[in-house]
């Protein structure tokens, strides 16, 4: 496969550009990830080239990349802008591509035949329909195991729903049985009172006769002692009045036997109305915690507003509505970081936002390394703008009173740099083997308190995202270097 020279209006001088223009942010993105494998190539061309002898030629913006063993994400639009203006690189890009199996999209755009920019936007535009349509198929899945889940709980709130509402009913059963015995009872005991009010009635009528006869007697017994001839007559009338009176005195033993027996049941039919009263509050109770079980059963709290649950009237011993207790609390919630507001008609791209966050107080500003370097400074070596970005955020650090943290992409510190950097305010840190400084900035966000403001500092869009996701501030790159006073070129 021979490599495509540019010609005169052909389509080999139209620019991956574009291809994107119109096609949206998705398309951008895609096409951007086709033409990632040339990028890596042609670092991978510029290394070799330095080691041949004799040597051959390396643009000078691709030279400092070389020691990267990956590419990182933040020094791909300084890859592509060599290979956009630097022909004969591209070419010795196209024949290294020759050589080896290498993507579609990205063979278009080392090789650039007719047609090329339209092809690759297909391939974009087809690669975006694919990454949407996994993105949905992953939703959907998401979806499906949430309503699954939900379901389940359902199940279950159902289940419980039934067991409390059978408990209820079997409570309010027992409790109507009491009441029922209770006014059977309480009507026995009045019947008995009313009873043990006719003997005592019956008792004091013969005690007045009692009282009568002995009057009756005494009278006879006067006239038989002052009259003696009249003493047989009076004898028998004595006789008699004594009869009279031990019937009557017998009569009236009877009542009061009667009436204390009457007492003593009565007394009896007290202690079993009590006993009943007694039963009958425990089985309110008991109906309570049925009515409880039935209102707070579910897992959930009740919605906020909600009316206790209540028992229908008479649940309780007096008659009146028994009402649920009050549903759980829920826990409290975790805290949760919230980005700085902006001051009025300050927008959160402008440079006066970025000067407006870092003077917040105890604000951390995390800094995307090379992201900031090799916008800035890339035609230097990497020492050389390691040691400038330092100093610039060592500057701002003394201006601002805000701390500085810069994440670089690397997983072994180079000898130019050591722990103690002698500037308050600014540290750095570099990023783990097989691990790019993207996700250790993202981490950081994540793990530092959520009480601290955080503002994170990069041109990669996931990093932005990201830290906005997780309630950090961003701002981009150019926002920085405007408060760093280094203007991008």
């Amino acid at each position: 496969m021979s490599v495509v020279r540019p010609r005169a209006g052909g389509g080999a001088d139209q620019r991956v550009g574009g291809v994107n223009g119109g096609d949206g942010a998705a398309s951008a993105a895609a096409t951007d990830a086709l033409i990632v494998p040339a990028l890596e190539l042609a670092v991978i061309v510029a290394r070799l080239s330095g080691q041949v002898r004799p040597p051959v030629p390396v643009p000078r913006g691709i030279r400092s990349l070389t020691r990267f063993t990956r590419l990182p994400a933040s020094a791909r639009p300084v890859v592509r802008k060599v290979l956009e203006e630097d022909e004969e690189f591209r070419g010795r890009v196209a024949v290294a591509a020759d050589q080896i199996e290498i993507p579609r999209g990205a063979w278009l755009y080392l090789h650039r035949p007719d047609g090329w920019a339209e092809e690759l936007a297909t391939l974009a535009e087809a690669a975006a329909d694919a990454e949407a349509e996994a993105e949905a198929r992953r939703a959907d899945r998401t979806l499906q195991r949430r309503l699954a889940g939900a379901e389940d709980r359902l199940a279950r709130l159902d289940e419980a729903l039934l067991l409390a509402r059978g408990e209820a009913l079997r409570a309010a059963d027992e409790l109507a049985g009491e009441r029922k015995a209770r006014r059977e009872a309480e009507e026995r005991a009045a019947g008995l009172t009313r009873k043990v009010s006719s003997l005592e009635g019956e008792r004091d009528r013969a005690r007045a006769r009692v009282e009568g006869l002995v009057t009756r007697v005494a009278a006879l017994e006067s006239v038989v002692a002052g009259n003696a001839a009249g003493a047989d007559g009076a004898a028998a009338a004595l006789a008699q009045a004594t009869r009279e009176r031990d019937e009557a005195r017998t009569s009236a033993a009877a009542a009061d036997a009667r009436a204390v027996s009457a007492s003593r049941s009565s007394a009896a039919v007290s202690a079993a109305v009590s006993e009943g009263a007694s039963a009958a509050a425990a089985l309110a109770a008991a109906l309570g915690r049925a009515a409880e079980a039935l209102g707070a059963g579910a897992d959930a709290p009740a919605e906020p507003g909600a009316a206790p649950a209540e028992v229908p009237a008479g649940a309780g011993g007096d008659g009146a509505p028994v009402s649920a207790p009050a549903p759980p609390r829920r826990r409290r919630r975790e805290a949760v970081r919230t980005p700085q507001p902006l001051p009025p008609a300050v927008f959160d791209d402008s440079r006066e936002a970025a000067e407006h966050l870092v003077r917040v107080p105890n604000m951390l500003v995390l800094v995307d390394g090379y992201n900031v370097t090799l916008t800035r400074w890339h035609d230097l070596p990497i020492a050389a703008q390691r040691a400038r970005l330092i100093d610039a955020c060592a500057e701002l650090a003394a201006r601002s009173g805000s701390e500085l943290m810069i994440v670089f992409d690397g997983a072994e510190e180079p000898d130019d740099l050591t722990r103690s950097s002698g500037r308050p305010g600014v540290r750095w840190r570099f990023s783990p083997a097989g691990v790019d400084a993207d996700d250790v900035l993202l981490g950081l966000v994540a793990d530092i308190d959520p009480g601290r403001p955080v503002v994170v500092a990069s041109s990669d869009r996931r990093v932005r995202d990201g830290a906005r996701h997780l309630g950090a501030n961003a701002i981009s790159t150019p926002q920085l270097l405007s408060t760093l006073r280094r203007e991008p070129r």
